[in-house]
Parts: C-alpha cells; structure tokens; sequence
C-alpha cells in the first residue's frame, strides 16, 4: 500500500595535503577494507524493539564501491541577494550526515571548491578521519573515511560524519564549494540503531535505496507542538519517495507500529514532492521515535524535527476592503505560494521557533480604510492588503493586494516571500532593521546574516556576538565597527523573541546557537507548503 548525535564545533589544525584522488576508495582487501564488519559493529547497540525496517546495505568492496549523489555543502544555503554567484562572509556552520551501520567507508567527491585560501574551507570530520579543504582543488573524490572504530579521536559519533563550513568576513570567491558524490563500501547484518537529536536542529543522512531506514529520538517538550520535515536534497532519480514514521513507545517505528506516518507519494515525481512532514499536537511529553524511511530510491535528504510553543499566535489576519478573494481566480496560486513561503521563511529564521501555519482573510467594506494604509480603524489585523508595495508600521504590514491588476509583486512568490518575511519580522516581532544607525539599541549593526539586514548576506536567525565584525555601513554611509558591549548577547534585538504591541505568544525565546542556513530548503518541501491553510 502506497499513499543524530549533534556535536559542538570541533577546533582542528588544518591537516596535511589530501591522499589520491582515485574513483576508488583508497584501500585493499589485506589492509583496512579487510575489517569492514568489525569496524561497523563498535560502539554500536540497541534496544529491542517490536518491529523495525531492516537496513540496506551497498558493494562490500572499496575496489568496486557504490556511488551516489549528494549535495552538501554551500550549495544548500540561499546566496548573497547582491551577488549570489559567491559564497556568504562570516560562515560558521557545522551539521551531521548520518549513514546506517552497515555503511563502513565513505569516499566523498568535491564539486567547485575555489576558496581564499588558508582562511575559508570546507572540513568534513568522522569518528576516524578529518580532511579539510581550503584553496582550490579539482573536482573528484578525495580521502576514505572510516566512520567506526575503536576509541576515535574525533568527538564524532560512528556512522556519521560532521560538516564544517568557515568562512571569514572579508573575501569570498564566486563558487560554491560543496560535496556532489559519495562513493560507499558496506558489511551487512547490522542491528537497528537510533540516534539522539535536539530539537530544532539541522540533521542530514543518506539514505542507500529502496527500504534503508535512519533512527532518530528527539526530546518532545509539554505543551508544546511539534513539526517533522523531510526534504531530499539529491538523489539518482527524481521518483525518490521519502516516508516518515514517529511512534511514542516504539524506538524503531515501521508500518505495523507507528503514532503518525506520513506515506504520501511522490505523484509529481520531483524532488520537492520526495519528502514528508507530519505535524504533532501539544498532547503528551517525553521521548518521541522518527523514522526516516525510502519507499523508493536512493536520497540524501535533511531532517528538522521542530518544537514550537501553542501560544504560538494563529491563525495571521489579512485585512482587505471590497470583495472576498477568489480561489479560483489566476492570482490565488501565486498569492498563496507567497504567504505560505513567508510561513516557511519565519520558521527558518526562527529555528522553528514560530510557524505560521494558518492565514485569513477579514473582509470589510469598501473605503472603511479611506487613506489609511494599514486601515487602523480595523481591530484584528496583521497584514493589510491595499494597493500596491510593502512596509510596516507599528504592529501591522501593509501588503499589495492580489486582485488590484497593477500589483505584480506575486508574480515572484519566492522574492516577494522573502521581503514580506522580513517585514513580518517588523510588524509581528518588533525587530528593527540591522545596519541601521537607529536601530533600538542606537548602536549601529550586529548581525549581518539576518533576514532583517535587508538586502542580506544571508538569510539566518543569529545572535550578535558571533557576526560583529561583519562587513557592514551605519546609514549615511561609512563602517562599522563593533565594541565588545555593543557586541554582548541581549543588545542584538533577537535575543529575546516578543511580539511587538501584542500579547507575548513566544514565551523567552533565545536560540542557543546559529539556525544553519540549511534550514531554507524547507521552502522546497511541497508538503510543508500544503500545510499551510489560506482561507479567503
């Protein structure tokens, strides 16, 4: 029928110059490929369960390997709006990529790594093993990774490997360095196991083939909801079809032992109809299983499992004079697709923190609002659709209205979403603009990766200690250089997540750590945009 362990940054001295570049991973059947078994089964135990998917494996020879597509890197983060052929400045991210246990060895293939040399680069890190790429280096496969073994030396957790993007904040090169192929050697027979993720945290895996399962646990909080999103970010085949499965009891769901699934299938047959997303209710506390499950193809996909507050403000109110929207007329679609970007952009920079997952429209009649843009005179509104164009004022946004002829801001969702995004974090936060001499704190900009910065570098919720020395101008011109108070957490406008004006519906809010800019892809999940409710 058909419808992680997240590690602190590891601070590591830049390693010598890379092994052979070969199509094969560079070892023997008498030396290291030899003990492929051994190296998965370390290290490695679980709980019996009820019922379990079984793991997939791949060729057991490091001569022979099986190779698959990723993609994993910077090409995953949205580009600088200026000039988005370079690399962002100021990047400091780290994420895991998980493979089941019978994956042993792992070769991965770079793909446009032009850096300024010695100061950005590119580091991938296992249990065994640590390479990083900075400079420029041909496109290919690299050095084996072991990703098991007795007492590692890196703080990694077998079977997967850490990420590290670092760049500085002067320099960047029109490229995108990232990983594009993995070439893999397998055992078989290896037990399930789940791995422990936090929540509101990137997690990535690659999954081998049809019927190849990732376990996870992540701690679900009383009183709060929470959001399951998978989304494939490369695969053989754009037919993939990704299932999740989350169980309160059960720490290896399957089909016969499940809370919620998501099976839907891939009707489109394009990745962004691959994934899942399931949401689940503030009812209940505790331990909840994820299983991450192909029902067809190969994927290298990213996981967030996501625990928002039920005060969270729903549903949004878009007020408008005249008559109701119509949902069947040309511009509903686009209309549609941009308020429910918005609500995928707010959960990005809010680490999950807010979703905005319903939206309504309130009616009144025409010339209620006279020359009031945001139409004052009308209790209960968020965003006011009059005319054309954007901005805010207060706790309000005034929006273009969809069914006025000359608006043609919709007919970019994606461009437009990112600039209502960033008014939304006006009207319904209360954020200031960063680079702005007159921002709250009076003291000039903090934190250039921000949607707020507008235009941006990039497109993340960050606190401002860790982005000071961003390139950056004070309005009026000339730059910018932060003091050690002015760069102190809580003088950054973000530290503290509150609505402006209005009841305080997300209770002490203060990330713990940079949202990765990874967190866009979640724009390209169809499933998380279908649902998104816009009533007319």
């Amino acid at each position: 029928m058909k419808r992680t362990v997240f590690h602190p940054p590891i601070i590591v001295s830049p390693n010598s110059a890379p092994g052979p570049r070969a199509r094969r991973l560079a070892c023997t059947a008498g030396s290291a490929c030899a003990g492929l078994g051994a190296l998965v089964a370390i290290a490695l135990s679980a709980s019996n369960a009820s019922a379990a998917f079984t793991y997939s494996t791949c060729s057991g020879s490091a001569n022979d390997p099986t190779i698959l597509p990723v993609d994993i890197g910077t090409s995953q983060y949205e580009r600088y709006a200026f000039n988005p052929s370079n690399y962002n400045n100021n990047e400091y991210r780290y994420w895991n990529v998980y493979f089941n246990p019978n994956v042993a060895i792992i070769e991965p293939s770079l793909n446009n790594v032009n850096t300024e040399s010695g100061f950005d680069y590119l580091q991938i890190i296992s249990a065994q093993n640590n390479f990083r790429y900075s400079g420029n280096y041909s496109n290919g496969f690299q050095n084996p990774m072991f990703l098991g073994g007795p007492n590692p030396p890196n703080s990694v957790a077998p079977n997967s490997v850490t990420m590290l993007w670092f760049s500085d904040y002067s320099v960047n090169e029109a490229s995108v360095p990232r990983f594009d192929q993995m070439a893999l050697a397998c055992t078989t027979g290896s037990a399930p196991v789940s791995w422990p993720i936090p929540s509101n945290t990137q997690v990535e895996g690659v999954l081998l083939g049809s019927g190849d399962v990732h376990y996870f646990s992540v701690h679900h909080s009383a009183g709060e909801r929470m959001a399951i999103s998978v989304e494939v970010l490369a695969s053989p085949s754009n037919s993939v079809d990704l299932d999740l499965y989350v169980s309160k009891s059960n720490q290896f769901p399957d089909d016969s032992s499940y809370d919620y699934r998501d099976f839907r299938s891939n009707f489109t047959g394009t990745l962004d109809r691959a994934g899942s997303f399931i949401t689940i209710p503030s009812s209940g506390s505790g331990t909840y299983y994820i299983g991450v499950h192909s029902y067809s193809g190969a994927a290298h996909y990213v996981l967030h499992a996501s625990g928002y507050s039920t005060t969270n403000k729903s549903p949004y109110t878009v007020c408008m004079e005249g008559s109701p929207l119509d949902p069947n007329a040309a511009y509903w679609p686009n209309y549609v697709m941009t308020l429910s970007t918005i609500s995928a952009r707010v959960a990005q920079y809010t680490g999950g923190g807010v979703m905005p997952l319903s939206w309504v429209h309130k009616v009144v009649p025409t010339g209620t609002c006279g020359n009031d843009e945001y139409c004052n005179s009308v209790p209960g509104c968020d965003f006011v659709a009059l005319g054309c164009g954007f901005q805010s004022s207060g706790s309000r946004t005034h929006i273009s209205d969809p069914s006025n002829s000359r608006c043609t801001n919709y007919s970019n969702p994606i461009g437009y979403s990112f600039t209502l995004a960033h008014e939304f974090g006006h009207s319904q936060f209360g954020f200031g603009d960063e680079y702005q001499k007159n921002n709250p704190a009076g003291q000039g900009p903090f934190c250039g990766h921000t949607i707020m910065n507008f235009p941006d570098q990039s497109h993340t919720l960050c606190t401002a200690q860790n982005h000071c020395k961003d390139p950056a101008q004070i309005s009026g011109g000339g730059s910018f250089s932060g003091t050690s108070a002015q760069c102190a957490s809580g003088t950054d406008g973000w530290s503290q997540l509150r609505a402006s004006g209005k009841v305080t519906y997300v209770p002490a809010f203060s990330p713990n750590t940079e949202i990765p800019d990874q967190w866009d892809s979640l724009r390209n999940n169809s499933y998380f945009l279908d649902a998104v409710s816009v009533t007319p």
